[in-house]
């Protein structure tokens, strides 16, 4: 059985709604256009142009399930209550302010990868309200990691990465409460990216 590819530690939203029934099994691979934050299509990488250029990025408001739900390519409409919002609506898990989180990924090894990265909301961000970029911090969070070799199809080794993959994500300072971190793996092979997000209570 293939994995399929998504976070699996720490344990994400799509993960929690699957187990409460709320998604079926093949709505946790949250696949939508890479390069967020940008909203438009058919960009080219600005480190590696010979990568294939994006499809549309998840519009504002759909970025938890990846706007899935909006692609005839992946048409799980069940998706879309990952994008429920509310402060008591998803399960989170405890951190502390400045905490080293571990994020384990699992990924396709068909796959070639251009990089994983991680925003977070920002400290005044309002859980009532959908996520949409202004709600995150648009500077990427520290451990994140970019894969330079270049052209793709001279990197058949370098760019297939081993699963499971460990980020280490340097959590931000002086935060409280809830916050959601947004966690992004993006391939230099097709227009896509692996979506997910993950509930934090910060202590």
């Amino acid at each position: 059985m293939i994995e399929p590819d998504r976070v699996i530690e720490p344990k994400p939203r799509a993960a929690f709604a699957r187990e409460q029934g709320l998604l079926p099994d093949e709505a946790v691979v949250l696949e939508g256009g890479k390069f967020f934050p940008e909203t438009r299509a058919g960009l080219t990488d600005p480190w590696a142009t010979e990568d294939v250029p994006n499809r549309e990025p998840p519009r504002d408001g759909h970025i938890a399930s990846g706007d899935v739900e909006a692609h005839p390519s992946n048409p799980v409409a069940a998706a879309a209550i990952l994008n429920e919002t509310g402060r008591d609506r998803w399960p989170k898990h405890d951190v502390s302010p400045g905490e080293i989180l571990q994020i384990i990924w699992s990924h396709s090894p068909q796959h070639k990868t251009r990089r994983w990265k991680a925003y977070i909301t920002k400290p005044t961000w309002n859980p009532e309200l959908p996520l949409t970029r202004e709600q995150f911090e648009l500077t990427q969070l520290m451990g994140g990691r970019e894969l330079s070799c270049r052209p793709l199809w001279m990197c058949s080794d370098s760019l297939v990465q081993k699963k499971p993959y460990v980020l280490n994500i340097q959590l931000p300072q002086n935060y409280t409460g809830y916050h959601v971190l947004l966690t992004i793996w993006e391939m230099a092979d097709t227009p896509s990216a692996i979506y997910q997000v993950i509930d934090l209570n910060f202590r």
